[in-house]
């Protein structure tokens, strides 16, 4: 994944966090809150109250060192936001490397990319192994055992043969 929308996704995560806190919350607010007179747009920053030394809010790429908000950077995060959301966002992750280690999470991941794979079939519910395999490659790297926990915790059945599959 491009470093700056995983960036922008743990930002995201961060400020979800910070908005359940009170004392944050309300940072926050004083920090959203500056008025619009006061906006400088040649340097595109909000004058802000000060934000206290060490606040999470620091943290926030948009947040600057004087505490003021860098509309631009904000504008970019809100673009990786959109780029998440659009169809193009699958191209932009990596390939699924590991097995969650719970098995709740094993089987909701399983369900998540064979409804995935078989998605992309269109009226055919069923899958030569080839073609499964090779659906398979573009979100996972191990595809033999992705495939086998998936027959084995019943999210796809294998015919007889081994020749087909099919979402359970």
């Amino acid at each position: 994944m491009n470093d700056h929308i995983d960036a922008t996704l743990r930002e995201c995560r961060m400020l979800l966090t910070m908005v359940r806190t009170p004392k944050l919350r309300r940072q926050l607010a004083d920090l959203l809150s500056a008025s619009d007179d006061r906006c400088d747009e040649s340097t595109h920053t909000n004058a802000a109250p000060t934000i206290p030394e060490g606040s999470p809010l620091r943290r926030l790429s948009w947040v600057t060192d004087d505490g003021t908000i860098a509309i631009d950077r904000l504008a970019q995060e809100a673009d990786d936001i959109k780029m998440l959301l659009s169809d193009d966002a699958i191209l932009l992750m990596p390939p699924i490397t590991a097995m969650p280690p719970r098995n709740e999470d094993r089987i909701a991941l399983l369900r998540a990319v064979c409804t995935r794979v078989f998605d992309t079939t269109g009226v055919r519910n069923r899958l030569t192994e080839a073609e499964f395999n090779a659906r398979l490659a573009m979100l996972v790297t191990d595809v033999a055992t992705f495939r086998r926990y998936a027959v084995d915790y019943g999210v796809v059945r294998r015919s007889d043969d081994g020749a087909q599959y099919e979402l359970a």
